[in-house]
């Protein structure tokens, strides 16, 4: 499934079990344990926390702690909480482990990582966390939550089967790569206009290329790391050399061609100023690189201008692919308070934009 949907799909689910702990239901029938799979670098745990923050905003909830257990580094008793003899009662007692939520955290999600590199041990410490929401007698507090993510076995990054009982136990979502996904996440957030138009351009090929043998690879993860390394104060050289220790040799030489067309976009003040007199690209690559720089910019004062540029260009998908990402990036809400773009709607415009 879409990265959209599986977030979704955990927002409605954390504020089940929320509720469900404040009414203190039965944990065993009720609670949906919620698990994400998906290949490597696919933004599973940037969707966990986005859900996190829909999820509690729309139930009042200004404050909430998210504790990330990755449970192929930890022993299994610092994931369950190690035991220890008390003589004075003659028993064994159970400590709550470090990532236990403190008395003053009320809310918040438990995010079990690289659950299916963990190895038996350690995915079954993990079991009792998932489906009871509990480490022993030491029970999580009504408003939290537990989300597992792990990779697919058919990535080859070290993962191993999960025991038949955490299985039945989740509810497993099964993430795939989408690029609309990824450019809405990289609009929300404002990544270089160069990556935005380059996976635009060439995103079928270059968005996600995951290669077990490789040091490095294009992952929707690592081109968000790359998205940091372009705001250093490098030489292009050194700087061609730092993103391809990011994103792979191969994908940093096509993206490194495609920065050079940016050398070929317009002024984009200017063909704001002067929409029916700038210059309209006419090969793709460009175009492409307009689009970006134009989206980022895009602003409920000059979206008119840029929609009466954009009536000029041979095809009309670049104009949805704009306001597609304007939205992604400013919210539906600030969009329908634009005249220029109600009319645009109106007139038949953006028909893959209100899918």
């Amino acid at each position: 499934m879409r990265l959209l949907t599986a977030k979704n799909i955990l927002v409605q689910a954390i504020v089940n079990n929320v509720k469900l702990g404040q009414k203190g239901g039965a944990y065993n029938a009720q609670f949906v344990p919620l698990k994400l799979v998906g290949a490597v670098g696919t933004g599973k745990s940037s969707i966990a926390r986005q859900a996190a923050a829909e999820a509690f905003e729309s139930m009042g909830v200004k404050e909430y702690a998210f504790h990330v257990v990755n449970i192929a580094e930890e022993a299994p008793d610092d994931i369950a909480g190690s035991n220890y003899y008390d003589e004075k009662n003659g028993r064994m007692v159970k400590l709550k482990p470090w990532w236990f939520p403190a008395d003053d955290q009320p809310y918040g999600v438990v995010f079990l990582d690289e659950y299916d590199q963990g190895d038996k041990s350690q995915q079954n410490a993990g079991g009792n966390i998932l489906e009871e929401r509990r480490c022993g007698p030491h029970k999580l507090p009504a408003g939290w939550v537990v989300i597992a993510a792990g990779n697919r076995k058919q990535d080859r990054a070290g993962t191993t089967n999960n025991p038949a009982q955490v299985k039945d136990r989740t509810l497993n979502c099964e993430v795939e790569v989408n690029k609309e996904d990824t450019l809405a996440h990289a609009n929300r957030n404002g990544w270089n206009d160069k990556i935005k138009g380059f996976l635009r351009f060439a995103g079928d090929e270059w968005l996600h290329k995951f290669d077990p043998d490789a040091q490095s690879f294009p992952t929707p993860r690592s081109w968000e790391k790359t998205n940091t390394v372009m705001t250093w104060d490098l030489e292009p050289e050194e700087m061609l050399q730092a993103i391809a220790s990011k994103i792979g040799a191969p994908a940093a030489a096509a993206f490194n061609g495609f920065c050079k067309v940016f050398d070929l976009v317009p002024d984009i003040d200017e063909l704001i100023a002067k929409p029916d007199e700038a210059m309209v690209p006419d090969t793709p690559d460009v175009l492409y690189a307009v689009c970006a720089a134009l989206s980022s910019r895009a602003n409920a004062d000059n979206l008119a201008a840029i929609l009466k540029y954009c009536k000029r260009f041979e095809h009309q998908e670049f104009t949805a692919m704009i306001m597609r990402d304007v939205r992604s990036r400013v919210g539906p809400m600030v969009l329908k308070k634009v005249p220029a773009f109600r009319e645009w709607v109106m007139a038949g415009g953006g028909k893959e934009l209100l899918v």
